[in-house]
């Protein structure tokens, strides 16, 4: 579920970045992680500073493991 992301983001780019996955049948579009990341850190509101934080926690884990 997309929610406002600002004017910043032109969401037909959102669309032609999307990986789907499928969820017991159920294929949803997910923004890639490297992607959300840019996109958190232009916003740079309050919400989403702290959800900046966790998704370069998330990319560094991912990072370590491969």
């Amino acid at each position: 579920m997309l929610g406002s992301l600002g004017p910043t983001v032109d969401h037909s780019h959102l669309s032609a970045d999307a990986v789907e996955f499928d969820l017991g049948g159920v294929v949803v579009r997910v923004v890639p992680l490297d992607r959300l990341i840019a996109i958190k850190a232009a916003l740079d509101r309050p919400k989403d500073k702290l959800h900046l934080l966790q998704l370069l926690a998330i990319r560094a884990e991912r990072e370590r493991k491969d």
